[in-house]
């Protein structure tokens, strides 16, 4: 097998793996722990919402897919312990994080970018998109945890103030498909990430003011204030509390969101052809929601109609790829030796460009590029031609230019269905009257 294709496949197992790049779903309310040395406090890391939590169908047709809010907040956002107290962040199965914890949570977040633009080769071939990497950001997400968890008797990590701590890759069942697919890296027994996921930090700071933040989710931060011994310090009772009340605003907030998304709403053309408003995902304002489906689920078009989506979830990343399960899309990650559009090894051509035909004798040239897409705007005249908007990030992530709209207009009559490549489970609906 050529090793182009061992890569492609290799990439469609990390993109399962990181299906999830932006999910924080399910967390049951922490309740105390005893570290044996100072205390322990769980952080939950998002919040249990079985309602809106379904990665299966919610109308039990199978085109239809899924509806997962994801909680992208930590319960609490604001702690205050002693040296020596030891935080639990505590996720279930069904979620992928980079946790960490830092001196400065912001300048830990700008020197570690998972997305960078591409200054050598800037726009995509076909859809004339800017191209995006994957940037230092990635390495650490593409790691898994040396320290810190406590299904496998890892030790606890240690904060000293100054060295940030990072988790690396954190998603109970998904943690198992990214070790598939990282050669040599069988040290880790599947059965220990079938339930919830501690990662434990014991904090040996100074006195002083430092962070904690998923380097995956832009708004996702918290505050931990190490005050001196004879000082109050939180306690669990509080960050209960605290939990719920921050759970029911942010359910509130997403129900009213998501409401007006699913409204089915146009404008008019300057002849006369409707414009239909699609949301590829979307987030409440202050981020701690997001919506991981497209919608409406079901848009009736006639010849001439558009849809114009629109990347809502400022802190995410999607692509609106038509048909559902062809094999002919490409991968949301693709190889990139040297300048896409030519590599001295003798790419193999797509519509989308060329992969990597080999990767070459040094690896110094190597890079991840975003599957880059194939039509700006695109055009929905075959059910079962490939139409891909490519993959498009969110405008947390800083990107610049950065491109977070897409359009596809009717010419011709049918059904189309269209997924994400990123988040599986985000399917929906086209339908094509005649003319």
């Amino acid at each position: 097998m050529r090793l182009q294709r061992r890569i492609k496949m290799r990439l469609r197992g990390f993109a399962a793996a990181t299906t999830v790049l932006s999910l924080a779903l399910v967390v049951a309310i922490p309740v105390s722990a005893d570290s044996g040395g100072g205390r322990t406090l769980r952080i939950g890391v998002g919040h249990i919402d079985p309602e809106n939590q379904q990665f299966s169908t919610v109308t039990g047709n199978p085109i239809d897919g899924g509806r997962v809010w994801s909680y992208t907040d930590f319960f609490t956002r604001d702690v205050t312990i002693h040296s020596g107290d030891t935080l639990d962040f505590q996720t279930p199965p069904g979620e992928f994080h980079l946790i960490a914890v830092a001196q400065n949570g912001p300048a830990l977040r700008a020197s570690l970018p998972l997305f960078a633009p591409d200054l050598e080769d800037p726009l995509a071939p076909g859809s004339g998109a800017p191209k995006v990497l994957f940037g230092p950001g990635a390495l650490a997400l593409m790691s898994h945890p040396s320290c810190g968890v406590e299904q496998i008797g890892q030790p606890n990590c240690a904060f000293d103030g100054t060295a940030p701590q990072i988790a690396g890759g954190i998603g109970g069942a998904h943690i198992k498909k990214l070790l598939q697919v990282m050669a040599g890296t069988k040290n880790v027994t599947p059965a220990a990430f079938n339930g919830t996921f501690d990662w434990n930090v014991t904090i040996n700071a100074r006195p002083g003011n430092y962070s904690y933040l998923c380097l995956i989710h832009p708004k996702m931060n918290g505050n931990i204030h190490v005050v001196g011994t004879d000082q109050a310090t939180t306690t669990q009772g509080t960050i209960n509390a605290e939990s719920l009340t921050q759970f029911a605003t942010d359910k509130a907030e997403g129900q009213a969101k998501y409401a007006v998304d699913n409204t089915a709403t146009f404008t008019l053309d300057a002849n006369g052809h409707k414009v239909w408003d699609g949301h590829v995902s979307d987030n409440t304002a202050d981020g701690h929601v997001s919506f991981f489906e497209m919608m409406p689920r079901n848009l009736t078009l006639g010849v001439g109609d558009t849809v114009h989506w629109t990347w809502g979830s400022s802190s995410e990343l999607h692509t609106v790829s038509f048909p559902t399960d062809s094999v002919k899309l490409p991968p949301p990650l693709i190889p990139d030796c040297g300048q896409f559009g030519g590599d001295d090894i003798g790419p193999l051509n797509t519509p989308f460009g060329p992969y990597c035909g080999d990767l070459p004798p040094s690896m110094q040239n190597f890079e991840l590029t975003a599957d880059p897409g194939n039509a700006r705007p695109g055009d929905l005249s075959d059910p079962a031609a490939v139409v891909d908007s490519g993959v498009l990030v969110g405008a947390d992530y800083g990107l610049t230019p950065s491109v977070q709209d897409w359009s596809a207009t009717a010419s011709g009559p049918g059904t189309y269905h269209y997924q994400c490549t990123i988040h599986d489970w985000m399917r929906a609906v086209v339908q094509v009257a005649g003319a």
